[in-house]
Protein backbone atom coordinates (compact mmCIF):
# COMPACT_ATOMS: atom_id res chain seq x y z
CA UNK A 1 0.00 0.00 0.00
CA UNK A 2 2.74 2.34 0.79
CA UNK A 3 4.02 1.84 -3.22
CA UNK A 4 0.47 3.00 -4.23
CA UNK A 5 0.25 5.76 -1.69
CA UNK A 6 3.73 7.01 -3.27
CA UNK A 7 2.52 6.69 -6.66
CA UNK A 8 -0.66 8.56 -6.01
CA UNK A 9 1.21 11.80 -4.34
CA UNK A 10 3.56 11.57 -7.42
CA UNK A 11 0.63 11.41 -10.07
CA UNK A 12 -1.92 14.22 -8.27
CA UNK A 13 -0.15 15.23 -5.20
CA UNK A 14 -2.54 14.02 -2.59
CA UNK A 15 -0.54 12.49 0.60
CA UNK A 16 -3.17 9.68 1.71
CA UNK A 17 -2.20 6.88 4.15
CA UNK A 18 -4.37 3.45 4.31
CA UNK A 19 -7.45 3.34 6.86
CA UNK A 20 -9.50 0.02 6.55
CA UNK A 21 -10.69 -2.29 3.26
CA UNK A 22 -13.96 -2.51 1.46
CA UNK A 23 -15.73 -5.79 0.74
CA UNK A 24 -17.76 -6.84 -1.91
CA UNK A 25 -16.15 -6.68 -5.03
CA UNK A 26 -15.41 -9.83 -6.74
CA UNK A 27 -12.94 -8.72 -8.93
CA UNK A 28 -10.87 -5.89 -7.61
CA UNK A 29 -9.74 -5.12 -3.84
CA UNK A 30 -11.35 -2.28 -2.48
CA UNK A 31 -9.83 0.03 0.14
CA UNK A 32 -10.28 3.41 1.58
CA UNK A 33 -7.69 5.71 2.11
CA UNK A 34 -7.64 8.79 4.55
CA UNK A 35 -6.01 12.50 3.96
CA UNK A 36 -4.33 13.32 6.86
CA UNK A 37 -4.42 17.06 6.89
CA UNK A 38 -8.23 16.66 6.10
CA UNK A 39 -9.87 13.83 7.09
CA UNK A 40 -11.23 13.56 3.65
CA UNK A 41 -12.00 10.03 2.66
CA UNK A 42 -11.15 8.53 -0.86
CA UNK A 43 -11.81 5.26 -2.51
CA UNK A 44 -9.08 3.00 -3.95
CA UNK A 45 -9.64 0.07 -6.35
CA UNK A 46 -6.19 -2.18 -6.69
CA UNK A 47 -4.98 -5.26 -8.67
CA UNK A 48 -1.76 -6.89 -10.22
CA UNK A 49 -0.51 -4.67 -12.96
CA UNK A 50 -2.65 -6.71 -15.33
CA UNK A 51 -5.56 -4.96 -14.13
CA UNK A 52 -4.23 -1.12 -15.11
CA UNK A 53 -5.85 -0.99 -18.46
CA UNK A 54 -9.80 -2.02 -17.14
CA UNK A 55 -9.21 0.86 -14.15
CA UNK A 56 -8.07 3.27 -17.11
CA UNK A 57 -11.18 2.21 -18.84
CA UNK A 58 -13.74 2.83 -16.12
CA UNK A 59 -11.67 6.10 -15.47
CA UNK A 60 -12.69 7.19 -18.76
CA UNK A 61 -16.13 5.97 -18.42
CA UNK A 62 -16.62 7.49 -14.92
CA UNK A 63 -15.92 11.01 -16.18
CA UNK A 64 -17.98 10.46 -19.70
CA UNK A 65 -21.25 10.04 -17.10
CA UNK A 66 -20.06 12.49 -14.75
CA UNK A 67 -20.09 14.82 -17.18
CA UNK A 68 -23.63 13.82 -18.88
CA UNK A 69 -25.14 13.88 -15.46
CA UNK A 70 -23.70 17.83 -15.06
CA UNK A 71 -24.71 18.44 -18.24
CA UNK A 72 -28.57 17.27 -17.99
CA UNK A 73 -28.49 19.20 -14.35
CA UNK A 74 -29.75 15.10 -13.43
CA UNK A 75 -29.58 14.00 -9.86
CA UNK A 76 -27.06 11.16 -10.80
CA UNK A 77 -24.36 11.26 -8.50
CA UNK A 78 -21.40 9.55 -10.26
CA UNK A 79 -17.41 9.42 -8.40
CA UNK A 80 -15.06 11.56 -9.35
CA UNK A 81 -12.31 9.45 -11.19
CA UNK A 82 -9.24 11.34 -10.22
CA UNK A 83 -6.52 9.22 -11.21
CA UNK A 84 -5.32 5.53 -11.91
CA UNK A 85 -1.96 3.95 -12.21
CA UNK A 86 0.81 1.30 -11.97
CA UNK A 87 3.35 0.53 -9.39
CA UNK A 88 5.13 -1.99 -7.77
CA UNK A 89 3.45 -4.95 -10.29
CA UNK A 90 0.23 -3.08 -8.56
CA UNK A 91 -2.53 -1.06 -10.52
CA UNK A 92 -4.78 1.61 -8.99
CA UNK A 93 -7.83 3.54 -9.32
CA UNK A 94 -8.27 6.53 -6.76
CA UNK A 95 -11.85 7.84 -6.92
CA UNK A 96 -14.09 10.50 -4.93
CA UNK A 97 -15.70 8.68 -1.62
CA UNK A 98 -19.21 8.20 -1.48
CA UNK A 99 -21.30 7.70 2.18
CA UNK A 100 -23.65 5.15 1.65
CA UNK A 101 -27.35 5.84 3.09
CA UNK A 102 -30.37 3.82 3.05
CA UNK A 103 -33.27 5.04 0.67
CA UNK A 104 -36.92 5.00 0.55
CA UNK A 105 -39.38 4.71 -2.40
CA UNK A 106 -39.58 8.17 -3.26
CA UNK A 107 -35.72 7.93 -3.77
CA UNK A 108 -35.79 5.07 -5.77
CA UNK A 109 -38.21 7.31 -8.16
CA UNK A 110 -35.44 9.95 -8.32
CA UNK A 111 -33.04 7.14 -9.08
CA UNK A 112 -35.36 6.26 -12.08
CA UNK A 113 -35.71 10.01 -13.22
CA UNK A 114 -32.20 11.01 -12.95
CA UNK A 115 -30.99 7.72 -15.21
CA UNK A 116 -33.49 8.85 -17.83
CA UNK A 117 -32.03 12.32 -17.81
CA UNK A 118 -28.67 10.78 -18.47
CA UNK A 119 -29.53 8.83 -20.88
CA UNK A 120 -31.01 12.03 -22.93
CA UNK A 121 -27.44 12.88 -23.42
CA UNK A 122 -25.57 10.64 -25.88
CA UNK A 123 -22.06 12.12 -26.45
CA UNK A 124 -22.98 14.15 -30.37
CA UNK A 125 -19.61 12.57 -31.82
CA UNK A 126 -20.31 8.94 -31.22
CA UNK A 127 -22.63 6.32 -33.43
CA UNK A 128 -23.18 3.12 -31.62
CA UNK A 129 -20.21 2.12 -29.75
CA UNK A 130 -17.41 4.79 -28.22
CA UNK A 131 -14.26 5.69 -29.68
CA UNK A 132 -12.41 3.09 -27.49
CA UNK A 133 -12.65 -0.39 -26.49
CA UNK A 134 -13.45 -0.96 -22.74
CA UNK A 135 -14.56 -4.45 -20.57
CA UNK A 136 -17.45 -5.88 -18.91
CA UNK A 137 -16.41 -7.02 -15.86
CA UNK A 138 -12.64 -8.24 -16.71
CA UNK A 139 -13.86 -9.43 -20.50
CA UNK A 140 -12.98 -7.06 -23.11
CA UNK A 141 -15.85 -4.76 -24.61
CA UNK A 142 -15.79 -3.91 -28.63
CA UNK A 143 -16.98 -0.61 -29.37
CA UNK A 144 -15.10 0.43 -32.03
CA UNK A 145 -17.61 -0.99 -34.91
CA UNK A 146 -19.02 2.24 -36.39
CA UNK A 147 -21.61 3.47 -38.53
CA UNK A 148 -23.65 0.45 -37.39
CA UNK A 149 -27.64 0.35 -37.02
CA UNK A 150 -28.41 -0.53 -33.39
CA UNK A 151 -29.45 -3.58 -33.99
CA UNK A 152 -26.35 -4.27 -35.75
CA UNK A 153 -23.85 -3.61 -33.19
CA UNK A 154 -25.88 -5.18 -30.54
CA UNK A 155 -25.49 -8.41 -32.64
CA UNK A 156 -22.04 -8.09 -33.89
CA UNK A 157 -20.38 -6.05 -30.78
CA UNK A 158 -22.00 -7.21 -27.79
CA UNK A 159 -23.97 -10.80 -28.51
CA UNK A 160 -21.88 -12.72 -30.73
CA UNK A 161 -18.15 -12.08 -28.82
CA UNK A 162 -19.68 -13.30 -25.78
CA UNK A 163 -21.64 -16.56 -27.30
CA UNK A 164 -18.37 -17.17 -29.49
CA UNK A 165 -16.15 -17.06 -26.24
CA UNK A 166 -18.25 -19.05 -24.57
CA UNK A 167 -18.11 -22.16 -27.13
CA UNK A 168 -14.85 -21.64 -27.57
CA UNK A 169 -13.69 -21.93 -23.93
CA UNK A 170 -16.27 -25.17 -24.04
CA UNK A 171 -19.02 -23.25 -21.85
CA UNK A 172 -21.68 -23.99 -24.40
CA UNK A 173 -22.63 -25.94 -27.54
CA UNK A 174 -23.42 -23.91 -30.83
CA UNK A 175 -27.33 -23.68 -30.90
CA UNK A 176 -29.36 -23.80 -34.25
CA UNK A 177 -31.29 -21.64 -32.70
CA UNK A 178 -28.88 -18.34 -32.89
CA UNK A 179 -29.35 -17.12 -36.15
CA UNK A 180 -33.12 -16.89 -35.70
CA UNK A 181 -32.39 -14.84 -32.53
CA UNK A 182 -30.10 -12.35 -34.47
CA UNK A 183 -32.91 -12.28 -37.05
CA UNK A 184 -35.13 -11.94 -34.36
CA UNK A 185 -33.01 -8.73 -33.13
CA UNK A 186 -32.79 -6.87 -36.57
CA UNK A 187 -36.47 -7.32 -36.69
CA UNK A 188 -37.64 -6.26 -33.30
CA UNK A 189 -35.12 -3.67 -31.91
CA UNK A 190 -35.78 -0.30 -32.12
CA UNK A 191 -32.98 1.47 -34.21
CA UNK A 192 -32.14 4.56 -31.48
CA UNK A 193 -32.65 6.67 -29.54
CA UNK A 194 -28.79 6.30 -29.13
CA UNK A 195 -27.88 7.15 -25.57
CA UNK A 196 -25.18 7.10 -23.26
CA UNK A 197 -25.37 3.83 -21.24
CA UNK A 198 -23.77 2.66 -17.70
CA UNK A 199 -23.52 -0.51 -19.74
CA UNK A 200 -23.34 -3.21 -15.82
CA UNK A 201 -26.37 -1.24 -14.39
CA UNK A 202 -27.50 -4.47 -11.61
CA UNK A 203 -28.24 -3.37 -8.06
CA UNK A 204 -24.66 -3.60 -7.08
CA UNK A 205 -23.67 -1.07 -8.89
CA UNK A 206 -26.11 1.37 -7.91
CA UNK A 207 -26.58 3.16 -4.47
CA UNK A 208 -27.46 6.46 -2.64
CA UNK A 209 -25.67 8.58 -1.00
CA UNK A 210 -25.96 11.04 2.15
CA UNK A 211 -26.26 14.53 0.80
CA UNK A 212 -27.32 17.76 3.21
CA UNK A 213 -30.93 17.62 0.90
CA UNK A 214 -31.42 13.92 1.47
CA UNK A 215 -30.09 10.72 -0.27
CA UNK A 216 -29.03 11.24 -4.06
CA UNK A 217 -28.87 8.35 -6.43
CA UNK A 218 -25.57 7.44 -7.68
CA UNK A 219 -23.92 4.88 -9.68
CA UNK A 220 -20.49 3.36 -10.62
CA UNK A 221 -18.01 0.56 -11.89
CA UNK A 222 -19.67 1.05 -15.61
CA UNK A 223 -18.75 -0.25 -18.52
CA UNK A 224 -19.90 2.61 -20.72
CA UNK A 225 -20.84 3.08 -24.01
CA UNK A 226 -23.38 5.22 -26.73
CA UNK A 227 -26.42 2.22 -26.92
CA UNK A 228 -29.42 2.02 -26.57
CA UNK A 229 -31.43 2.60 -23.20
CA UNK A 230 -33.31 -0.47 -22.96
CA UNK A 231 -29.74 -2.13 -22.08
CA UNK A 232 -29.60 -0.59 -18.91
CA UNK A 233 -33.33 -0.79 -18.10
CA UNK A 234 -33.27 -4.42 -18.83
CA UNK A 235 -30.18 -5.44 -16.77
CA UNK A 236 -31.65 -3.01 -13.45
CA UNK A 237 -34.26 -6.70 -13.48
CA UNK A 238 -31.57 -9.01 -13.12
CA UNK A 239 -29.97 -10.36 -10.18
CA UNK A 240 -32.85 -9.33 -7.90
CA UNK A 241 -33.63 -6.29 -9.90
CA UNK A 242 -34.44 -2.47 -8.63
CA UNK A 243 -37.74 -1.72 -7.03
CA UNK A 244 -40.68 -0.76 -8.66
CA UNK A 245 -40.73 3.17 -7.80
CA UNK A 246 -37.77 3.27 -9.89
CA UNK A 247 -39.45 2.24 -12.90
CA UNK A 248 -42.31 4.69 -11.89
CA UNK A 249 -39.31 7.69 -11.77
CA UNK A 250 -38.07 6.49 -15.28
CA UNK A 251 -41.50 5.88 -17.01
CA UNK A 252 -42.75 9.58 -15.77
CA UNK A 253 -39.39 10.84 -17.61
CA UNK A 254 -38.94 9.05 -20.54
CA UNK A 255 -41.48 6.23 -21.05
CA UNK A 256 -39.99 2.97 -22.33
CA UNK A 257 -40.56 2.28 -26.15
CA UNK A 258 -43.28 -0.60 -27.06
CA UNK A 259 -42.54 -4.46 -27.18
CA UNK A 260 -39.77 -3.80 -24.25
CA UNK A 261 -40.73 -6.80 -22.20
CA UNK A 262 -40.67 -8.91 -25.05
CA UNK A 263 -37.24 -7.91 -25.92
CA UNK A 264 -36.13 -7.66 -22.22
CA UNK A 265 -34.33 -11.15 -21.70
CA UNK A 266 -33.04 -11.24 -25.18
CA UNK A 267 -31.20 -7.87 -24.02
CA UNK A 268 -30.19 -8.99 -20.72
CA UNK A 269 -28.66 -12.70 -23.02
CA UNK A 270 -25.52 -10.51 -23.07
CA UNK A 271 -25.13 -9.48 -19.62
CA UNK A 272 -25.87 -13.44 -18.95
CA UNK A 273 -23.28 -14.60 -21.54
CA UNK A 274 -20.99 -12.07 -19.93
CA UNK A 275 -21.66 -14.19 -17.14
CA UNK A 276 -21.49 -17.99 -18.71
CA UNK A 277 -17.65 -16.73 -19.64
CA UNK A 278 -16.77 -15.38 -16.16
CA UNK A 279 -18.74 -18.43 -13.69
CA UNK A 280 -20.35 -20.57 -16.17
CA UNK A 281 -22.71 -22.95 -13.51
CA UNK A 282 -26.71 -22.19 -14.08
CA UNK A 283 -25.68 -19.27 -15.96
CA UNK A 284 -25.58 -21.65 -19.18
CA UNK A 285 -28.50 -23.35 -18.61
CA UNK A 286 -30.08 -19.29 -18.42
CA UNK A 287 -28.18 -18.36 -21.54
CA UNK A 288 -29.75 -21.46 -23.23
CA UNK A 289 -33.08 -21.51 -22.19
CA UNK A 290 -33.36 -17.69 -23.71
CA UNK A 291 -31.93 -18.73 -27.42
CA UNK A 292 -34.56 -22.11 -27.59
CA UNK A 293 -36.68 -19.69 -27.54
CA UNK A 294 -35.93 -18.67 -31.24
CA UNK A 295 -36.08 -22.97 -31.87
Amino acid sequence: MKEITADILNHIGLKLIFDSSIGGGSIHQASRLIEPATGKSYFLKSNSADAAAMFEAEMRGLRLLKEASERQQSAMVVPEALASGKVANTAWLLMEYLPETRPSGEHWMDMGRALAQLHRDPPADFSYGLDHDNFIGSLPQHNTSRNQSWPEFFILNRLEPQYEHAINQGRMGALKAWSNLCSWVQENFPDGPPSLVHGDLWSGNAMFVNAPEGPKPAIFDPAVYVGHAEVDLAMTHLFGGFPPSFYQGYEETTPTIPGFQERLDVLNLYFVLVHVNLFGGGYVRQAERVIHRFD
